[in-house]
């Protein structure tokens, strides 16, 4: 018999919190969930995002985005 590899996966798991609703929300890779969470600036993350050239896979790509936002809202 033939014993089964076993292996396992390490995954990081992020969460963003919702000031207006109050509730964490899984994060998931990707421009439409950012632009989505941050939907009421739009625009102007979209074109941060373009304008660095950010992947928005990456957590240090996304610590940026949300840096920025949080520039732009206050």
């Amino acid at each position: 018999t033939v014993d089964p590899v076993k292996a396992y996966e390490e995954k990081d798991t992020y969460y963003v919190y919702n000031s207006v609703t109050g509730k964490l929300i899984k994060w998931r890779k990707g421009k439409d969930f950012i632009l989505d969470m941050l939907s009421d600036k739009a625009t102007e993350v979209n074109k941060y995002i373009a304008d660095n050239k950010l992947a928005c896979k990456n957590p240090e790509d996304i610590i940026q985005i949300i840096q920025h936002y949080n520039t732009i809202t206050k």
